[in-house]
């Protein structure tokens, strides 16, 4: 070793120091040309690649692996210091060991972040769900938490503090906390497995066992919203919603039949009923062809025949409109033909007393 007769600091010797500091300061210069060449050289590479997952990757590792060439460059300089006093030692190496954790888990979180971007993004943004859009951000918290807990976990651990302790209150915490927020939880169990059974979609009309129907507007996170034929929005905890019996007009299919109900008078000709019937609703845009309109003889009356006309339109959006012209064409063809309308009557016979 060169003798620059340079001072010592805290009784080390100057040329050790001088020594550690350009082994420092080699390991920062060679940190930026690596960081360098993998932000010019190494995107240009994967710049003529269709595959999008070297990109990322590139993405991902260029700061972790300067960090960690760094920490390597730090502990060379500091082997090169001559320390004896173990306990500064042994403080170094932890202090190291935590920096390459922290370099790992900073790895992790950003490989997590990656896939999920590279794979689920594109999946989710095909569906017209909010759910599974609103999920993505709650999964990549969850990661980055889980993975931030593990790493804190090590790194206290690698000081010497008692972590099964540590563990043992985060269980009874965490027990604590699910109890309060477990309506919370169920709610976005049940978004979830209504996401999962596509029980329904964003735009479908539904009707639930207590009645109550209209259109879906938004799958959240929490609750449903649901907008009924009156313009309101009515908010359903997804929690009951998932234990609900409830109808979908648009599954499996958005073609959907109308009935419409009427009764004429006793006497009437049936089969001219069904003919009139069917004829009235010839040229209605919406009508399908097929299955052909019917007409059918569903029961005899207190006070009049009963009739339904069935027919089909394309989408269960169509089905109300079509239903009021319908019930009017009808309407007008019987009553053009001269074939009454039946209305509630009661005939009363009266006897003479003896």
């Amino acid at each position: 070793m060169i003798d620059l007769n340079l001072p010592a600091i805290f009784g080390i010797q100057g040329e050790k120091i001088l020594i550690a500091l350009v082994i420092l300061v080699i390991s920062f210069f060679v940190g930026k040309v690596l960081y360098y060449l993998f932000k010019v050289w190494g995107r240009k590479i994967t710049a003529k690649t269709q595959n999008r997952f070297d990109d990322v990757f590139i993405d991902i590792v260029e700061e972790p692996i300067v960090f960690i060439l760094v920490i390597i460059g730090i502990f060379i300089a500091f082997s090169q210091l001559g320390i004896t006093n173990t306990g500064i030692i042994d403080l170094f190496n932890k202090i190291i060991a935590t920096l390459v954790i922290l370099a790992v888990s900073f790895f992790l979180i950003k490989l997590a972040d990656a896939l999920i971007e590279l794979f689920l993004v594109p999946i989710t943004a095909k569906t017209k769900s909010t759910l599974d859009d609103q999920l993505l951000p709650l999964l990549s918290k969850g990661i980055k938490l889980i993975l931030g807990i593990i790493a804190l976990i090590i790194v206290l651990s690698n000081f010497g503090i008692n972590v099964t302790a540590l563990i043992a209150g985060l269980g009874i915490g965490g027990i604590a906390i699910a109890f309060a927020a477990q309506k919370t939880i169920e709610n976005i169990f049940g978004g979830v497995s209504l996401l999962m059974d596509k029980s329904f979609r964003v735009g479908d009309k539904i009707k639930l066992e207590s009645g109550l129907f209209g259109t879906v507007k938004d799958l959240g996170i929490r609750s449903t919203k649901i907008q009924t034929p009156d313009n309101e929005i009515i908010v359903i905890p997804n929690s009951i919603l998932a234990n609900s019996i409830l109808q979908n007009a648009a599954l499996p299919i958005s073609r959907t039949r109308v009935n419409v109900d009427f009764g004429v008078v006793y006497g009437s000709n049936v089969e001219q009923v069904k003919k009139i019937a069917v004829q009235a609703i010839k040229g209605m845009k919406d009508v399908l062809p097929e299955p052909a309109p019917n007409v059918d003889f569903v029961a005899l009356g207190d006070f009049s025949l009963n009739f339904t006309l069935r027919f089909w339109v394309k989408r269960w959006q169509d089905v109300w409109p079509n239903k009021l012209e319908a019930r009017k064409r009808v309407y007008e063809a019987l009553n053009k033909a001269k074939i009454n309308f039946a209305f509630p009557t009661q005939t009363v016979h009266l006897e003479k007393g003896s």
